[in-house]
């Protein structure tokens, strides 16, 4: 019986876009979407070439258009986003270099340049968000299931405590710019109050499928887009 025809749906494309844009390899991509490299150049070339353009513009647009109607949380990361036009170079640039360059190539505009790019302390940033966000996970987690140790008949606990461990698992899945905007909204007290809150009501009243999703509401949140729930 022949195989039935891969068929590539939208949110496997932005999956894609995603998975790209945090430096993940073609044969990476493949195996974590179960398919062959082959069937991923054949379906997702327009993802593989400009992922991380679209996930940064996604993003700036999403920011930009709360910004207008005046909300001030988005008027602050809108201009931390924009206030160095290196950062939007950064995203063209990226793009142009497939995977073999930025590992190999030491030439002025290979791998140097790049480095130069992303500096170490922005790499460390975004390596500690990423840890900080995890361990969040990671606690919230733990204390759902003393939660479900007190409250056995209620089995949320324990759903919840499930659910962050998929959030936990999926963290290095979190594309870079978003990730950036995501820790630039820490500089103020009410964004992680807000933070907390979306924390506790993981497995109760709000499911996110993973920790792109999540990170990406509570932008949408501070911003003035409304959390998708």
């Amino acid at each position: 019986m022949a195989r039935p025809e891969f068929k590539p749906t939208d949110e496997l494309r932005h999956q894609v876009m995603l998975y790209h844009a945090v430096g993940m390899s073609n044969q990476a991509i493949a195996v974590a979407l179960r398919i062959d490299e082959k069937t991923l150049t054949k379906h997702f070339a327009r993802e593989l070439l400009h992922g991380r353009t679209i996930i940064y513009q996604e993003l700036l647009a999403m920011v930009t258009a709360q910004a207008i109607k005046g909300k001030k949380s988005a008027i602050a990361l809108l201009d931390r986003m924009t206030r160095d036009d290196r950062l939007l170079e950064r995203r063209r640039r990226a793009d142009k270099l497939d995977d073999r360059t930025r590992a190999t190539d030491l030439s002025p505009g290979g791998a140097i340049e790049n480095a130069k790019l992303f500096s170490k302390d922005h790499l460390l940033m975004l390596q500690s968000t990423k840890d900080l966000l995890r361990d969040e996970f990671d606690a919230q987690g733990s204390w759902r299931r003393e939660k479900a140790s007190e409250h056995p008949s209620d089995s949320r606990n324990n759903d919840a405590a499930d659910l962050l461990d998929r959030l936990a698992a999926t963290v290095d899945g979190i594309a870079t710019p978003v990730l950036q905007a995501y820790a630039e909204l820490f500089d103020d007290l009410p964004d992680s109050e807000q933070h907390r809150e979306m924390m506790r009501r993981v497995g109760f009243s709000y499911w996110p499928k993973d920790a792109s999703e999540f990170v990406t509401d509570f932008i949408k949140d501070r911003t003035g887009g409304g959390l998708v729930i």
